[in-house]
């Protein structure tokens, strides 16, 4: 049972899924690759409705039940880079217990309904869970018998991108009692992270990856 309407995680960052995309490789000379970072920001229990039995019968009640991702910000950075295919199959770990997010990547489902049983001169009130997320993409070069992270021009950060999505989960919640306030979560890290290499600063790139990049509006 949830005590809280909102969670965050206990500590910022942490990585709950990587996805690493070629995006081209020249045997024996250079390829490029993209990351997609995603992390956990927070997870709401979003209300449905509530319904009140009067009756001195048992009664079902009637909710709206649909599965939305909806990009929030960087709609742009995932017409480009497609962070959102990072979403297809993502659990997450939190407080020690395995929860599917995601099984397949849609936009919006067609218009549900589930419903539940309602006790006689009772209340109900019902949530279905969402998931905020940040995407973080970057890029990693391998020249020259080393593999290095892009970095922004002229200097030594990380070149990366950002959006964030909300993901609406086939996951529902019946409390007697509406749910408020916010607590904090324990997420834990995907295994097999990548880590960031060291860094190559734009400029100083392989001509191809820099067209490349250019190519498609990161380092202009």
């Amino acid at each position: 049972m949830s005590a809280y309407k909102v969670y965050k995680p206990s500590t910022d960052g942490t990585i709950i899924k990587q996805k690493q995309t070629n995006l081209y490789f020249d045997y024996g000379i250079e390829a490029l690759y993209k990351n997609v970072n995603l992390q956990l920001l927070s997870y709401e229990w979003i209300h449905l409705g509530s319904f009140t039995n009067e009756t001195n019968q048992t009664t079902e009640y009637e909710y709206p039940s649909q599965q939305n991702v909806s990009i929030t910000s960087g709609d742009a950075i995932n017409t480009q880079w497609n962070f959102k295919e990072v979403l297809k199959g993502l659990s997450v770990v939190l407080d020690g217990s395995t929860s599917t997010v995601i099984e397949d990547v849609v936009s919006k489902t067609d218009n549900g309904k589930g419903t539940i049983r309602v006790l006689p001169q009772s209340t109900v009130h019902v949530y279905q869970k969402r998931y905020s997320l940040k995407a973080v993409v970057w890029f990693q070069l391998d020249a020259s018998s080393k593999m290095w992270t892009v970095g922004k021009r002229e200097s030594n950060d990380v070149l990366t991108l950002e959006g964030t999505v909300d993901v609406d989960a086939s996951d529902f919640l019946a409390t007697p009692k509406a749910l408020a306030g916010g607590g904090t979560v324990s997420v834990a890290p995907a295994p097999g992270i990548r880590a960031v290499t060291t860094i190559k600063q734009f400029q100083d790139c392989t001509p191809k990856s820099q067209n490349y990049l250019k190519s498609h509006e990161v380092g202009v």
